[in-house]
């Protein structure tokens, strides 16, 4: 018997390329070489990367990390490797993060759905010897059996005919999974369907389109709990503000197994790894390695006190929409929506969270925190149990309820802000593309005139320079003809260079693509004012999200004095 582990990490991740994710370190801290048990591991990489370090199309992987496009791959790739290497009695462990959680949720969803394809099975035999295409061709079949999750009768079919069967390990062909770690599990497969209001109806009729092609389709996937998982744990962020990134929290309420899901400080990529500072993923880390390590995975000792070493809760607190990021629609988590009717008992969030709240030490106040929950660690002596160490209950319900209330309303206001700031771009968007394809007048205008000065500033140095190529002996003079003066230009040029923002033209259009060429000519040049106008615009919706930010961390301060102290 041995273990299998099997890792997928996160959208864009590629370990061992940059900075890892923690389902990258798990993967390299399963001791492969321990004498007492055998591992194998496997770890795929997230959707939005390249496969091939020879053979890269940069369009491909970008489609691929927005819309979660290879996805089903991703999913194969776990199925496959399980299957050639699966013998009755291993222990299998899933880990993944991000949208890599979402694909060991998927395949487990999919091995419960059909089992695992026996590869001793007579059909996958050519001449008594194993047929690798045989093989794939079964593997498609089990996996079309899983799109169709409605039809349970074909999918029971394909578990009886051709799944693994094993009494104890196997009953049936319910294949047994001992551990799935997952950490902050989001799915955001295929297209936004409340990014732009402008775009609303083209990715409403994209997302359908997509779901009716088979290796596009996403909407039949299983992520839930279900009867193959023996123990499954979740470290979740509190702080993460993009809707995008809302967590798929498991229902735990018809679970039969071990569940744990424990919410940890920080955004997303603080609890699942992947910035340069891991102080706070180390966190998260260490919890999920303590889980699998009492369940019988073996982990190299150097890793396990490097990381004991490394984590830090008043490590750095990323901003989840920072720079280009700001573009994410804004919304807090909201632990208590998020986990409405799903969980067997109280929201349960990490002790380091709550030292970093009451210790005061970096003004960490989440806007996240519901007023009761459980406060939990590890437990050394049974650290694979759930060990709360306090239930917690908000101090003055009345005053708490007040302050929800506050910090409601100013959510509310941002989200606001962030629909407007997302309309206006958009309208830049979709306005340079006009002007792109049907440039007004004036800009044809103006371009006509700064070319023909352009010509009238170069014609003596080209002149001077074709004498010379005539006659490379003769030393050639020529002045520039007065009636060729920039002065003497067509009044039109004249009327036309008036403007006083050309400077920040030729900024702007340095650092744009050529799609936004006409635009900036028009709103720089031509109409100035357009572009006072739109500066005037956004320092004042900067100042009003400064506004609201700080009156968000005012509230959620008062609230974090309302918990009790350890």
């Amino acid at each position: 018997m041995k273990n299998i582990v099997l890792c997928a990490d996160g959208t864009g991740h590629r370990g061992g390329y940059g900075r890892d994710t923690n389902v990258y370190k798990t993967y390299k801290a399963v001791d492969i070489n321990s004498p007492g048990v055998d591992q194998y591991t496997f770890y795929d990489q997230g959707v939005g990367t390249d496969k091939s370090d020879t053979s890269k199309n940069k369009y491909r992987t970008a489609l691929s990390g927005a819309f979660g496009f290879g996805f089903r791959n991703n999913v194969l790739h776990l199925y496959h490797f399980l299957a050639r290497s699966y013998n009755p009695g291993d222990a299998i462990f899933l880990f993944g993060f991000s949208r890599g959680a979402a694909t060991v949720r998927a395949f487990a969803g999919f091995i419960n759905a059909c089992g695992l394809v026996d590869r001793n099975h007579s059909s996958v035999q050519t001449n008594g010897a194993f047929d690798a295409d045989k093989f794939q061709e079964l593997v498609e079949r089990a996996f079309e059996c899983y799109q169709h999750n409605k039809n349970k009768p074909a999918q029971q079919k394909f578990k009886d005919q051709y799944a693994l069967k094993e009494s104890i390990h196997a009953p049936n062909g319910d294949l047994k999974i001992k551990f799935v770690g997952v950490w902050d599990t989001v799915s955001a497969l295929g297209f936004s369907q409340d990014f732009s209001l402008l775009l609303k109806w083209i990715f409403s009729t994209a997302e359908k389109i997509s779901n009716m092609i088979p290796w596009l389709a996403h909407d039949f996937y299983d992520y839930e709990l279900n009867n193959s998982i023996e123990n499954a744990y979740h470290a979740l962020s509190i702080d993460d503000e993009r809707t995008t990134f809302h967590p798929l929290v498991w229902n735990e309420k018809n679970f039969t197994g071990h569940v744990e899901q424990v919410w940890f400080a920080g955004v997303h990529s603080n609890v699942g790894g992947g910035y340069p500072r891991t102080g706070l993923s180390d966190i998260a880390l260490q919890w999920m390695q303590s889980k699998a390590q009492a369940h019988g995975l073996v982990l190299y000792q150097d890793h396990l006190t490097a990381i004991q070493d490394s984590a830090n809760i008043y490590d750095k607190l990323y901003d989840s929409r920072d720079g280009v990021a700001i573009y994410y629609r804004y919304g807090p988590r909201n632990l208590s929506k998020l986990c409405d009717n799903k969980l067997k008992g109280n929201i349960a969030i990490h002790l380091s969270a709550y030292k970093k709240i009451k210790e005061l030490s970096d003004g960490y106040a989440p806007d996240s925190i519901p007023s009761s929950f459980d406060l939990v660690d590890i437990d050394p002596a049974n650290p694979a149990a759930a060990t709360v160490i306090s239930k917690i209950n908000a101090e003055q319900p009345a005053k708490w309820a007040a302050l929800a209330r506050d910090m409601d309303e100013v959510i509310k206001k941002r989200k606001n802000l962030y629909r407007v700031f997302v309309e206006l771009t958009m309208a830049i968007i979709v306005i340079s593309g006009l002007f792109w394809v049907w440039p007004p007048a004036s800009v044809v205008e103006l371009n006509t005139c700064e070319k023909r000065q352009l010509q009238i500033a170069q014609t003596p140095y080209t002149n001077q320079f074709n004498a010379l190529i005539a006659n490379p002996f003769v030393v050639y003079e020529q002045s520039i003809d007065s009636n060729q003066d920039a002065d003497t230009a067509p009044e039109f040029c004249k009327k036309a260079n008036t403007p006083s923002f050309k400077w920040l033209a030729d900024i702007a259009r340095y650092l744009t693509p050529a799609y936004f060429e006409n635009f900036i000519t028009y709103v720089f040049e031509v109409h100035w004012w357009i572009f006072v106008g739109m500066l005037s615009t956004l320092l004042y919706l900067s100042s009003i999200r400064k506004r609201c930010i700080n009156k968000l961390d005012k509230v959620c301060r008062a609230m974090s004095d309302l918990l009790p102290k350890l």
